[in-house]
């Protein structure tokens, strides 16, 4: 008889003989709950099979990583993963996962952590004394065991008084009351964990709360105000360096080298932790028009707030997306007005309503995250314009003064360098004639201004140019494009150089030095580098798939971000807690 299975994803497999679905069986592709079909048409799992399953061990799914994919849940009921197996071993050794912790695995499995793995040491076996006579249900093995405790008592290593206190103590104690905690997050953790359950960080690397107590700290603080506890960053003994970090374990080693790279290049201190999801956890929620509103208001002499008000926590920007849905919308009909009518006059609009969805939306985005709110609306859509334009026109002087021929790799540098300069120079003028740009955030803000408008204004370049060479369907394809590929474009590397300048100046009257300050130059040659390496040939020269370079970049590009809105949150919080 023939027979076919289905997996994971409902993909029909097979025809497959009885001796073959039986291999199935014992190398675990095929489960007791994979669904079979016979070549008549009848359905059924795998378990309903006669002898199938006959003499398959079943601690086999123990032994081996038969299950592609593990996820766990913490105490709390959150969901964590998925891994693989060799990931899981880390996971134990910190505590992270026990013996009691739910796992459910890819294939449906669920159950206790030491009823599906077979990572964790093995007890030995507990001798209790005051036990009840032994049933007749019980194995041969332990009425053994049973038989040697008289030897082990009157040798003298195993007394009855002795073996009851050990009992009281290991089996009967309760759980030893958590009197540590993160400071990072400031939630209770064990004295010897290695990472917190709640943020992942090391709980002895960081100074937001107190060791002792859990108490919020300060900067300025050099011991805890409520328990007088010293403040200082430890070395968790529990690791030997810091490769020996569960996140570095789990593979996420080089991106956290590299956000540290970043920081320690922008002046930062201590380790970035990535909170893209912190960062974009406003956008599922519900919001008000009044909280628009709000948004859009302020930044003038009466709506800025004063530094104490001023929150540090990580900004959940919102209403960029919402002004996207609007541009799309705008966009998707006049492109439906144009299949009905094909009206020449609709093709502008289009062009200019295409190139902005993105570039406006993200600088909309760099807006709600300047928390500072000291930069009105007003000033950001003049420098979108003006800015955005004046760019372009130094680009292009600047194109005059140095050629550029071919697009390969020299060509595709030479465009960085004279693009990210002419943006650069537009970004420090709207900085200098701004007296309350005083901050990395604000400096962020001004350059992604800049760059959105440059983008806006030569992706429509772009699509008029398609259009009068090769027609609307191409422009149609080079607005699309230059959408999908503008989040990782000049907004972000214009926001790069906005907080290179800032962390030049660094607090003091603006001066035009700043240009051969080492801290600006080593933080204006990322956007330089990542602009040229966008522009290289190298998905041809390597046949790597078209997207490949452009996603790279533009993970890059956010996590650079990222790393700097980290730095600019530590420096408002620095400024508020100021007397």
């Amino acid at each position: 008889m023939n027979w076919f299975y289905y997996d994971e994803k409902n993909t029909k497999h097979g025809p497959v003989n009885n001796k073959e679905l039986r291999k199935l069986a014992e190398s675990g592709i095929i489960s007791r709950s994979t669904d079979l079909e016979t070549e008549d048409g009848k359905k059924g799992k795998a378990w309903q099979a006669k002898g199938l399953f006959d003499g398959i061990d079943k601690k086999q799914s123990r032994q081996k990583p038969l299950f592609s994919r593990f996820i766990y849940y913490d105490f709390l009921g959150r969901k964590h993963g998925p891994f693989e197996y060799a990931e899981l071993k880390p996971l134990v050794q910190t505590g992270l996962i026990t013996p009691e912790t739910r796992i459910e695995t890819n294939r449906g499995d669920r159950g206790k952590a030491a009823q599906i793995l077979d990572i964790f040491p093995k007890q030995p076996e507990k001798i209790a004394t005051n036990l009840s006579p032994p049933q007749t249900t019980q194995k041969a093995e332990n009425r053994d065991l049973r038989q040697t405790i008289p030897d082990q008592r009157n040798d003298g290593d195993i007394s009855p008084q002795a073996n009851t206190q050990s009992r009281d103590k290991n089996e009967l104690s309760p759980t030893p009351e958590i009197k540590t905690f993160c400071t990072n997050c400031g939630n209770p953790v064990l004295p010897q964990a290695v990472a917190c359950m709640k943020c992942g960080a090391d709980p002895l690397a960081h100074k937001n709360f107190c060791r002792t107590c859990g108490a919020q700290i300060k900067p300025y603080q050099i011991v805890c105000i409520k328990c007088g506890s010293s403040v200082e960053i430890k070395q968790n003994p529990s690791r030997k360096s810091p490769e020996d970090s569960p996140k570095q374990q789990y593979g996420y080693g080089t991106i956290q080298k590299f956000t540290n790279k970043i920081n320690a290049i922008a002046g930062g201190e201590g380790e970035v932790e990535l909170r893209l999801r912190d960062l974009f956890k406003g956008v599922f929620k519900h919001h008000s028009t009044e909280e628009a509103e709000k948004i859009f208001i302020c930044g003038t002499e009466s709506t800025t707030p004063v530094m104490k008000n001023i929150s540090s926590e990580w900004p959940a920007p919102w209403l960029f997306s919402r002004v996207a849905l609007c541009l799309f919308v705008a966009f998707v009909i006049l492109k439906y007005a144009w299949s009905l009518t094909e009206n020449p006059l609709l093709l502008p609009n289009i062009m200019f309503i295409g190139a902005c969805i993105v570039p406006f939306s993200i600088m909309i985005f760099f807006f709600e995250a300047n928390i500072p709110q000291n930069i009105s609306f007003f000033k950001i859509i003049l420098i979108f314009f003006v800015g955005g334009c004046a760019s372009l026109l130094c680009t292009l002087i600047l194109f005059k003064i140095v050629p550029n021929g071919m697009l390969d790799f020299f060509g595709a540098a030479m465009v960085g360098i004279v693009e990210e300069t002419g943006k650069m120079l537009i970004v420090a003028f709207f900085i200098s004639k701004m007296r309350n740009c005083v901050y990395i955030l604000n400096g962020m803000l001004v350059g992604s201004a800049v760059g959105a408008g440059f983008d806006a204004f030569e992706s429509a370049g772009y699509a008029f140019r398609a259009y009068t060479r090769y027609g609307y369907d191409t422009m149609a394809s080079v607005i699309n494009i230059r959408a999908l590929t503008a989040p990782g474009g000049h907004m972000v590397w214009a926001a790069i150089t906005g907080a290179a300048i800032m962390t030049a100046i660094s607090g003091k009257k603006f001066s035009w030095k700043f240009i051969v300050n080492s801290k600006f130059l080593r933080l204006f040659a990322l956007p330089i580098i990542l602009h040229a390496t966008w522009d290289m040939p190298i998905s041809s020269k390597l046949n790597l798939p078209g997207p490949t370079v452009p996603i790279v970049l533009i993970t890059i590009s956010w996590i650079i971000v990222t790393v700097l809105l980290h730095i600019g949150l530590k420096e408002i919080q620095k400024q508020s807690s100021l007397p």
